[in-house]
């Protein structure tokens, strides 16, 4: 037969035999029998192709039986899993019955036709195969042999594997992680995209060659086609943990066990071994799969998340116990980073700003303004940075009296010596942590820069603020927000870098998150300005830990000895970046700064 003769009599074949799906599925009222009707097409274009070609016969024979086998295991798959044992139809079918009405039989007709010359295409690397040439058997032969069976092979278990786990009532709600499910969302998937790959060796030789990548290439697409409905109806059923699922593990093909490739970048990253453009590229992944996990899929979801954070953020002592265990960095690292009022917080960049210490300048003005502070207040200042508000407010209002409650001898020796060279009689500075701190005093003011996000129990230590406040008091707290989510930072696993190294047991709050939290204090203003802000402060400080690196490395090595500190070092360089990454993140309307002044209740 002709190669013409073939293709016209496969058409005419395939039209044939999608027409009796049709009305078989049209009896049945359950159009997915339209799978199980296209695989086993392939097999009868596959019994044509080997009957009928003038190829090398024991080739033409082998073809016959790889596709046979394949088709009849799929296919009994299918029917086992989709049309037997009372499954219904597919919603998406139901759904477009509904649509469709009258015409429903008429677009049916055209999906199972389209689904036909589908399989057609797929067919036409068999026809190449039973064409070629080739006599006898060749390594091409036996390469293309041996995929073919590690395809079928790693497909069938990948399909027992989600039929067993879905027999465990136990494993609802949760997505599937045994066997090759852990390497893959999808092995199944990906092993039937490999098994077309053996038929472009099999028909390696041949002039027509080039068309045997049309299996590939029509079996990706169709099945990419299908993936985002499959992830969809995953998300609804398992919101949470199928989250999760998609973070930890690669979409198609098989990849290494969750979390090898986060810990060897972030070992490599470590170690120098990888530019800051790569590293930026790493963190903007990890800041996209963060927030993509954070997305419950429901509003319902996502309230439930809520009440379980806002629960944790109401029990236990003001501090989280393990930020206690982090070694203090000597004062003079940070006189070397950061800018000359030594604002380890958000600068304000406005039009034409080049220089960090004019950015500093711009926020405290900002933050004074905003906070009401006026000569003649008593001022209290409590945070993990360097006092520079409280400084700042001594300065510029030399009848207010400032206290600085810091969290480390350095930062209160930091303070004191800056009280003493400008000549700041107003200004007291303790070093506490705010779980001890008790004073009998009273304030006008209460000022707290990127405080709370470091805060293990907002509740307590905003009762505390009411009781430090005068009646005509107020709170301004500035926080480091993400638009829409709250999150605790997690020590466990390898993509929690920045909370093991730097912030553990940190929150990562919502803009909307301390509207939660006003039972003693209510917010009577509240103002936001673009993540971009910190995005340019962060690369200020790294620009100056670049350029006094060899001055810095000293100082790290009395902290954390000579083995790690060029270590240290490059994680605090990393660590910058992940805070100009957040900033910077969708053009700064990711992450931003909010600040929020709060008065007593009346």
């Amino acid at each position: 037969m002709s190669i013409g003769a073939m293709i016209l009599s496969g058409l005419l074949l395939v039209v044939a035999w999608m027409a009796v799906a049709f009305i078989v599925q049209r009896a049945r009222n359950d159009a997915g029998i339209v799978d199980v009707a296209r695989t086993v097409a392939i097999g009868l274009l596959a019994l044509l192709y080997g009957s009928s070609g003038d190829g090398y016969s024991a080739r033409r024979f082998v073809l016959i039986f790889l596709v046979c086998l394949w088709a009849g295991r799929l296919a009994g798959h299918l029917v086992a899993t989709r049309m037997l044992g009372g499954q219904v139809e597919d919603g998406r079918y139901r759904r477009w019955r509904k649509k469709w009405g009258a015409d429903a039989d008429r677009n049916f007709f055209l999906w199972f036709q389209l689904q036909g010359a589908i399989a057609f295409g797929l067919s036409l690397p068999l026809l190449v195969v039973a064409l070629c040439p080739a006599m006898g058997f060749r390594g091409w032969d036996l390469a293309g042999g041996l995929v073919w069976l590690v395809a079928i092979l790693g497909e069938s278990a990948a399909d027992a594997q989600l039929a067993a786990w879905r027999k465990d009532p136990g494993n609802a709600g949760k997505a599937c992680r045994t066997g090759l499910w852990r390497f893959s969302r999808h092995p199944n998937y990906f092993f039937e995209c490999l098994h077309w790959c053996a038929y472009i060796l099999l028909g390696f030789g041949f002039a027509e060659w080039p068309i045997t990548f049309l299996g590939p290439g029509i079996a990706l697409w169709t099945l990419l086609q299908a993936l985002p409905r499959t992830e969809e109806q995953a998300l609804v059923s398992r919101p949470i943990d199928y989250r999760d699922y998609q973070w930890h593990t690669g979409r198609l093909v098989p990849g290494l066990p969750a979390g090898w490739l986060a810990k060897t970048g972030i070992d490599w990253a470590e170690r120098r071994k990888l530019s800051d453009r790569w590293i930026a590229r790493g963190i903007h992944r990890m800041l996209e799969a963060r927030v993509f996990r954070e997305d419950m899929g429901s509003c319902e979801a996502r309230r439930d998340s809520m009440r379980e954070k806002l629960a944790s953020l109401t029990i236990g002592p003001i501090l989280h116990p393990a930020a206690a265990k982090l070694p203090a960095l000597p004062q003079a690292f940070w006189e070397r980073v950061l800018g000359p009022r030594a604002l380890h917080a958000c600068a304000f960049w406005t039009p034409g700003t080049t220089l960090l210490e004019e950015a500093e300048e711009s926020m405290l003005h900002h933050l004074a303004l905003r906070a009401q502070v006026a000569d003649g207040m008593e001022v209290l200042e409590w945070g993990f940075g360097w006092g520079a508000l409280a400084v700042w407010i001594a300065e510029k209002h030399p009848k207010a009296r400032v206290l600085a409650v810091l969290d480390s001898f350095d930062a209160r020796h930091h303070v004191e010596n800056e009280a003493a060279r400008r000549g700041l009689k107003n200004l007291e500075a303790v070093s506490a942590d705010l779980d001890e701190f008790k004073t009998d005093r009273t304030f006008d003011r209460i000022v707290s820069l990127e405080t709370l996000e470091r805060v293990h129990n907002w509740e307590e230590l905003l009762r505390r603020a009411d009781g430090w406040l005068k009646s005509s008091g107020k709170l301004f707290a500035q926080l480091f927000v993400h638009r829409m989510y709250t999150w605790r930072l997690d020590t466990a696993g390898e993509d929690a870098w920045l909370a093991r190294h730097f912030l553990p047991g940190a929150v990562m709050p919502s803009d909307d998150l301390l509207h939660f939290f006003q039972r003693d204090l209510v917010i009577e203003e509240q103002w936001c300005f673009s993540g971009k802000h910190y995005e340019r402060t962060a690369r200020a400080w790294l620009a100056n830990l670049d350029a006094r690196w060899s001055d810095l490395l000293p100082l790290l090595r009395s902290v954390h000895g000579a083995a790690e500190a060029e270590r240290w070092l490059q994680r605090w360089r990393i660590y910058f970046l992940v805070r100009a990454g957040m900033g910077g993140y969708r053009q700064g309307e990711e992450w931003w700064i909010s600040q929020y002044r709060l008065a007593k209740r009346t």
